[in-house]
């Protein structure tokens, strides 16, 4: 009752604000692999918690300037375009670009991995340096390197798959 409740007040809420966007996107059991395009591996901040405070819980994020975000998607794009016919990837980038576009350019973007944390162990989460895989799968494209693309998507299929699959454990 309180679910159809509350779907019932959201459309109504919806009719009144057709232009509302979200400020916030999320992923159940997975990060996009589209959303890596934005960040760089050395805007990842890693804190594994547990540090001088008791029951301080793991942190896995990035943070960048929007407009740095920006010319990321806007650069991926066209390599991706140029290498590929039709890919999710490409489809992925061009939905978020146009939603980065609702933000001020002094804005900042930020990739949190939020409570997928808590199903990772700490040593996956250290190693995960998955916007590093996909910078570098988006170079080898742009130098037509296609078996060094294969390699570097094939470890974030790889990797998000196993995070994917947490979801069917019990």
């Amino acid at each position: 009752m309180l679910r159809r409740q509350t779907a019932a007040d959201y459309e109504q809420w919806l009719a009144r604000n057709p232009d509302a966007r979200p400020w916030i996107r999320t992923s159940t059991w997975q990060v996009p692999l589209h959303w890596f395009v934005l960040v760089s591996d050395e805007e990842r901040c890693y804190d594994p918690g547990e540090g001088e405070a008791p029951g301080t819980p793991p942190v896995l994020r990035y943070r960048t300037p929007m407009v740095q975000a920006r010319r990321r998607v806007a650069r991926g794009l066209k390599t991706l375009r140029d290498a590929l016919d039709e890919a999710p990837l490409i489809e992925g980038l061009v939905d978020v670009g146009r939603w980065l576009e609702e933000f001020h350019p002094r804005s900042l973007v930020e990739l949190d991995y939020g409570g997928l944390v808590h199903a990772l162990p700490a040593d996956e989460l250290d190693e995960d340096h998955s916007a590093a895989d996909v910078a570098e799968g988006i170079e080898a494209l742009r130098n037509g390197d296609g078996e060094g693309a294969g390699e570097a998507y094939a470890r974030l299929v790889e990797r998000w798959r196993a995070v994917r699959d947490l979801q069917f454990a019990n």
